[in-house]
């Protein structure tokens, strides 16, 4: 797993990052239409992880490598964000956020399973997203 060696004097953020992604098992899903690119790492107790507005699974980068020792991290690119293709519909409609959850529901019973038991974090517009997926 790759680590953070802040104080390295060849600490290079790019080719860090490059790194991490390279050492992800990545698992592309197309449900109804639109593909969501997941990354997993680690082994354990599955833990999604889903990221905050304008952004893509690079926001969860500086936890992934303590994380993944303990939890099978699976982490997204949303819909519309990153490498997931854009969110079928118009973003206007009142529905968006619905079906924004139904694809990732449905993208990770393909991947896990129905009954699988998972933890569940997010932040900033994914906080809302973990917690309407939770609900759901």
């Amino acid at each position: 797993m790759y680590t953070i060696s802040w104080n390295s004097p060849h600490y290079d953020a790019a080719s860090w990052l490059q790194g991490l992604e390279q050492s992800a098992e990545s698992h592309d899903v197309t449900i109804d239409g639109c593909r969501v690119r997941w990354r997993r790492w680690g082994k354990g107790s599955p833990c999604v992880l889903i990221h905050g507005g304008s952004g893509n699974w690079a926001h969860w980068a500086v936890n992934i490598g303590h994380w993944s020792r303990h939890h099978s991290l699976w982490v997204p690119d949303m819909p519309s964000f990153g490498n997931s293709e854009t969110l079928p519909g118009l973003p206007e409609d009142p529905d968006v956020l619905n079906r924004l959850v139904q694809i990732l529901s449905d993208s990770l019973d393909a991947l896990l399973g129905k009954e699988t038991v998972i933890d569940l974090a997010g932040f900033s517009f994914g906080g809302l997203v973990a917690g309407t997926l939770a609900a759901h």
